[in-house]
């Protein structure tokens, strides 16, 4: 018997913070400007399904691990969005080879 598998990444936002930064124009009072600070969760959507017929054989998500916390330090902001580490590989592994038997 043979499968295929299909693999929906999901990043969903767990919470968000929007904070200001401010621009310094020579002149002119500084002008506040917004950005978002984003926690994001990973979640792993996987569909088995047999290779003859069109129906799914099985399904199941597995979800990453939480992201960090927002840094309290603006120096520590980075980019914005703090990722929680994906789901194990070897969970979705385990779950593939106990389906297929």
């Amino acid at each position: 018997m043979h499968y295929a598998v299909c693999v929906k990444v999901e990043e969903r936002v767990i919470s968000s913070d929007t904070n200001y930064g401010w621009v310094k124009i020579p002149g002119l009072r500084p002008i506040p400007v917004p950005y978002v600070l984003t926690r994001i969760r990973v979640y792993w959507h996987v569909n088995l399904q047999k290779t003859v017929g069109i129906e799914g054989y099985a399904a199941k998500t597995f979800e990453g691990s939480p992201p960090p916390p927002i840094p309290q330090r603006k120096s520590d902001l980075g980019d914005g969005q703090y990722f929680g580490d994906p789901p194990p590989l070897d969970d979705l592994k385990q779950w593939l080879l106990s389906e297929m038997k």
